[in-house]
């Protein structure tokens, strides 16, 4: 350097006091370059080809500080947590310098792997309030997550020498510690098993990191992200959490276990047996946060009982069927496209439950049909939102007309509306059969069910009425 005194950082009475420790940087000079600088876990490099003259330096230090996340002296843009060391940068350049500013967690904290990018930030000490703000210019594609490392882009504009640290905006999600598990996100669409779907960063602008060529392992979290369909394309997949914000077709594969299940995208499943993943679907069952299961293809049966939100039948044909046999409950709405969703088979002798909060529509290819075991089956079909059947064909019993004087023996649906404390409307556009209606509104007669049909053809009531009463008739409902 030819005997010239090119870092700053070591000034009494000013911030930069005692930055002096593992000094690093990289320059040119005589032609020669060093293109790479680390100072305990905070490594500097230039960027954007702009290393391109003879004395032209970015040299940086830290104050020495035992390095923890603390919570002191935070400044501007939403910061909530920071590493508690710092350095100092000193710049030197005849023209402009961008630089990229790496965090290394392993070895600048002793921490793990960092998570979404966005919630990082550059962060430089204001000398007037002595606090740290935000640099709020780098975007989130100047964000780059690798393993246990987060670089941000910065350019000549942004890099004035100053003292800068590393923050977080969610302590929760992305502390400055980082937390054990790797976040895959999904890249692209495709193959679970391919590593071209998947980037460890999460930003809005994602870049492809996937330095390893791996895919999600049983300690790691994935998201799959807005846009992506994600295949599953093997069977018994292990990991930590599954975020769906997209899609992820689980297709016909089976034995995975996914721990925790969230998000408001959309899981697909086919094949015949019921291969919907294990773990808690308490986040994704959530009617305010969660998100959809489609059934497709040629056949279904459903034999656990769940909790879903919304449900939509899309079956390749249109007598193909979902058949229900075991209890279930939806959070949300009930949306049968294409196919048949059926109350149980025709052989299994158990009464079964299926309880909806939402609303229930049949589209034109659509229909609801019940088991017929030849025997005295009888299912609830409980319904706290709308029904409409809209072009479809919705028989809650097997008779083909009305039998007022004898119980119904061919399996059938008490067909429940239950909500005490709004109006519900069936609206029937398309042939739908009852053997029993319920209408229980609670102990007022404030709220009622209204009952409508197209056609006269289109409403038929077919169970036994002729049930004698006791008791006078109630006043109230």
């Amino acid at each position: 350097m030819g005997g010239a005194d090119f870092y700053g950082g070591d000034v009494a009475g000013t911030p930069t006091f005692n930055h002096d420790f593992d000094l690093a940087g990289f320059g040119q000079q005589g032609g020669e370059q060093h293109t790479i600088g680390n100072s305990r876990g905070f490594i500097v490099a230039p960027a954007n080809g702009t290393l391109n003259a003879n004395a032209e330096y970015l040299l940086t230090a830290h104050n020495g500080a035992a390095n923890s996340a603390v919570t002191t002296n935070l400044g501007t843009g939403g910061v909530v947590q920071r590493w508690n060391r710092t350095w100092y940068i000193d710049k030197t350049t005849p023209g402009t310098l961008d630089a990229d500013l790496t965090f290394d967690f392993s070895e600048g904290i002793n921490g793990q792997f960092p998570q979404n990018k966005d919630n990082y930030v550059l962060l430089r000490l204001n000398t007037g309030t002595g606090n740290y703000d935000v640099v709020t210019s780098i975007a989130s594609g100047d964000k780059t997550l690798s393993g246990d490392q987060i670089t941000f882009r910065v350019t000549d504009t942004d890099l004035i020498d100053g003292v800068y640290t590393l923050g977080t905006l969610n302590l929760t999600t992305s502390p400055v510690t980082g937390v054990s598990n790797r976040t895959w996100y999904s890249y692209q669409s495709g193959n679970w098993n391919d590593p071209l779907a998947w980037t460890l960063d999460g930003g809005i602008t994602p870049l492809f990191v996937n330095p390893g060529n791996e895919i999600p392992g049983i300690t790691d979290n994935v998201v799959v992200t807005s846009g992506r369909t994600i295949t599953m394309n093997v069977n018994n997949v292990q990991i930590n959490s599954m975020q769906v914000i997209g899609t992820l077709d689980v297709a016909a594969t089976t034995g995975h276990n996914f721990v925790t299940i969230s998000g408001n995208g959309r899981i697909r499943l086919s094949g015949s047996t019921d291969n919907f993943p294990a773990g808690s679907t308490t986040s994704f069952a959530d009617n305010s946060i969660g998100g959809t299961v489609e059934f497709y293809g040629t056949g279904k049966s459903l034999t656990s009982s769940r909790t879903y939100n919304n449900v939509e039948i899309a079956m390749t044909g249109t007598s193909d069927q979902v058949t229900m046999l075991a209890n279930q409950t939806l959070n949300g709405n009930l949306t049968i496209n294409n196919g048949i969703f059926r109350i149980n088979d025709n052989v299994t002798l158990a009464n079964l439950t299926i309880t909806i909060f939402g609303n229930v529509t049949v589209n034109a290819n659509g229909g609801i049909r019940v088991g017929n075991t030849a025997t005295t089956t009888r299912h609830e079909f409980n319904l706290h939102g709308n029904f409409a059947n809209d072009g479809g064909t919705a028989y809650f019993t097997n008779r083909t007309a009305a039998d007022f004087t004898n119980d119904d023996t061919s399996g059938f649906a008490d067909f429940n509306t239950i909500n005490p404390t709004r109006d519900q409307s069936v609206l029937c556009n398309g042939e739908t059969r009852f053997s029993r209606i319920e209408i229980n509104k609670g102990l007022t007669n404030t709220y009622k069910t209204t009952i409508s049909a197209s056609q006269v053809s289109f409403f038929n009531l077919f169970g036994r009425a002729n049930f004698s009463v006791d008791a006078a008739q109630l006043t109230t409902n």
